[in-house]
């Protein structure tokens, strides 16, 4: 497993193993994927490790998604409905959840039946709540509220909770100075974008032997996009999307002299252009309303040129608020990669979602 992985997974175990009347925070920025790792590795170690009182009692993780709550009860419904699968099947629980169960004001409308002191197993708990998305909650529910619920379940419930959140998109002043009320660690979490790349063509692309052999190939050039933006969704999108266009090169290439003999040439090219469009229409910058000036090629004049090839003058601060959206791909994608820009409509297209993409 990845070094920086397991020390989070090292440290989430010592959160659990000791006594801590705080939360966890596991920071990162969107896409690098923290709920991804949550779900497929962190929950399983947690499922794995021994309560401190009682080594046989297992703790039992559940993830809670804030994106969008508007309010206290609007948590509860998500935490009830994320334990409501588990109460009734004889599972046994520590007093903590059930105390907090009792707290809740309409629980007799999420749940006509709670489940009898039978099912308590200990004097402590053995739930872990995961609040995720924490950045995305309602602009009308102050972060306040928000903490100084969690901090309500941490020392009056005696419960363990995880959150995960990018604490950069957190808009509000007040945020650093209200977390360290609550959060006992915070973690950032990072990623090996050449790891998570062969992870992904494993898990999605290992059938396909020669789309995997071309993504071998070019996998430095592919990863060298991801160094700074590291955002696995958008990865995965163009090694998805791309799948299809190579799919549709190899199939035509027989039959159209100039691909058959500049096949090469063609999928790098279009490898750099459906990276180049992806990254830009993930970030919001290319959509279909400016398909024309993405496409229009003709527009560039010698000072634009000269522009990129000199170094840039004292003005620099206000030619960068003239660039358009065309100027910023040709310099960052293909100046930089000494290829000449070239707007592929049908592969435009796709990325963008106004067609499908076939041979034609």
């Amino acid at each position: 497993m990845d070094k920086p992985m397991q020390r989070i997974i090292n440290i989430v175990k010592d959160y659990l193993t000791r006594e801590s009347n705080n939360a966890l925070l596991i920071t990162g920025e969107w896409g690098v994927g923290k709920t991804y790792f949550f779900d497929n590795k962190l929950s399983e170690e947690i499922k794995g490790t021994s309560i401190k009182e009682n080594e046989s009692v297992k703790y039992k993780p559940i993830r809670v998604s804030l994106s969008g709550v508007t309010s206290i009860d609007d948590i509860e419904r998500r935490i009830v409905a994320e334990l409501y699968p588990f109460l009734n099947k004889g599972i046994k629980w520590g007093k903590g959840i059930f105390k907090f169960l009792l707290s809740i004001p309409k629980i007799k409308e999420y749940i006509p039946e709670i489940p009898n002191s039978d099912l308590i197993d200990s004097e402590t708990d053995n739930l872990v709540i995961c609040f995720d998305d924490l950045e995305r909650r309602s602009k009308n529910f102050s972060i306040d509220s928000l903490i100084g619920y969690i901090n309500n379940l941490t020392e009056n419930n005696n419960l363990k909770t995880i959150i995960i959140a990018n604490t950069n998109k957190i808009e509000d002043n007040n945020f650093d100075e209200i977390k360290e009320k609550l959060i006992d660690r915070e973690i950032e979490y990072k990623i090996n974008i050449e790891e998570v790349f062969d992870t992904l063509i494993q898990n999605e692309f290992q059938s396909f032997s020669e789309y995997t052999n071309f993504l071998q190939k070019e996998k430095n050039f592919i990863c060298s996009f991801f160094q700074d933006y590291k955002n696995i969704r958008t990865l995965k999108f163009i090694l998805t999307r791309y799948h299809d266009i190579h799919s549709q090169i190899e199939k035509i290439a027989p039959s159209i002299n100039y691909i058959q003999s500049n096949k090469n040439t063609v999928l790098k090219e279009t490898l750099l252009f459906t990276i180049a469009i992806s990254i830009e229409h993930k970030g919001g910058y290319v959509t279909k309303k400016n398909k024309d000036e993405i496409g229009n090629i003709i527009g560039f004049s010698i000072k634009d040129i000269e522009r990129y090839l000199n170094n840039k003058s004292s003005s620099d601060e206000e030619k960068d608020k003239e660039e358009t959206i065309l100027e910023k791909i040709d310099f960052k994608y293909y100046y930089q990669n000494n290829v000449i820009y070239y707007f592929y409509e049908p592969i435009f297209d796709y990325i963008v979602g106004l067609n499908i993409l076939d041979e034609n």
